[in-house]
């Protein structure tokens, strides 16, 4: 089972684009090592292209004429099943916070019963409820 889930961001409610985060099912390697994919799409290109490792972008300019960069992915390791879903979201949470930081007028939205109701970033992801005060 695959995760996906979509957001929107513009600078007001009429003109938004679609954010999607995405997960693949969780691979295990041996008893103690496991896989997920993590990708985010709906981003501008000049952001996935600045997100990306430079080994990659050199790799892409070298042999495509003109590499395009739709969404960002990472192939995140951990030591169990909990852990590569915590740093998956957590890669997540840490490009859209660089997107927000880069760009502050821009705001977050998801769709509920056909209305776009306005999010901050810490009603996505609440990591407050997973740590003690």
């Amino acid at each position: 089972m695959s995760i996906k889930k979509s957001l929107y961001y513009g600078k007001t409610r009429r003109k938004v684009d679609e954010l999607w985060f995405e997960m693949s099912v969780i691979n295990k390697l041996c008893s103690d090592h496991y896989t997920i994919e993590a990708e985010i799409t709906g981003f501008p290109e000049i952001h996935n292209r600045s997100m990306t490792r430079c080994v990659e972008i050199e790799e892409r300019e070298k042999n495509e004429t003109n590499p395009a960069y739709p969404s960002i992915k990472k192939t995140i390791e951990a030591w169990s099943e909990f852990d590569v879903l915590v740093n998956a979201m957590a890669y997540f949470r840490q490009h859209l916070r660089a997107y927000i930081e880069a760009h502050p007028k821009i705001k977050l939205y998801e769709k509920i019963e056909g209305n776009l109701e306005a999010l901050e970033i810490d009603d996505i992801f609440w990591t407050h409820d997973c740590v003690p005060d």
